[in-house]
């Protein structure tokens, strides 16, 4: 496998502080929860590009911060798409999908909790 992302390197926190200043959220509306009794990590990830800088010649050309702000246009879009009101009935089923998964269950009204 290639490794095609960023060689950026960024923490979890900075990583979180600029995907709130791309939504443009108010940081003082966040709050960071870091559970002290689970493993720490390194303090910083990123993409190591060697193999495919080697083996294609590849680079990446896009820098962490711009290819988020690009990612979080594309999701308004798809958003704005899903509040069409022509397409009420497409919205209705994206929407129930949406919020059942093997992954997500989504319960109206609850507290929900996001991790990094």
């Amino acid at each position: 496998p290639l490794n095609t992302g960023s060689d950026e390197g960024i923490s979890v926190d900075k990583l979180a502080e600029l995907a709130i200043g791309i939504v443009s959220l108010t940081p003082t509306h966040v709050t960071y929860v870091h559970q002290k009794d689970m493993p720490v990590g390194v303090a910083a990830r990123n993409s190591n590009n060697n193999l495919i800088a080697c083996e294609l010649g590849w680079r990446s050309k896009t820098s962490l911060k711009v290819g988020m702000t690009a990612t979080v246009g594309w999701i308004k879009g798809e958003i704005q798409t899903l509040f069409d009101p022509t397409l009420a009935a497409k919205r209705r089923e994206t929407l129930k999908a949406l919020m059942r998964s093997r992954k997500v269950d989504i319960v109206p009204e609850s507290t929900q909790k996001y991790g990094i």
